[in-house]
């Protein structure tokens, strides 16, 4: 995929805990911004907008690996 260039928040510290995206046409591809070597999830537009609503909802709960 060759969009956009990972952004990552502006609340975010900078360390490799954040999350990155970039967008491409109708998708939105995620990665670990301190691990991108492990592969991205592609969302397309409608689940990205689902995630934020959700996140800013506090319905997004916690995931840890």
């Amino acid at each position: 995929m060759q969009g956009q260039r990972w952004q990552s928040s502006t609340f975010s510290s900078g360390g490799p805990s954040k999350v990155e995206w970039r967008f491409d046409g109708g998708q939105v591809q995620l990665r670990h911004g301190g691990h991108s070597e492990q592969g991205t999830l592609t969302l397309s537009r409608a689940e990205w907008q689902a995630f934020l609503a959700a996140a800013k909802a506090g319905q997004a709960g916690s995931i840890a690996y």
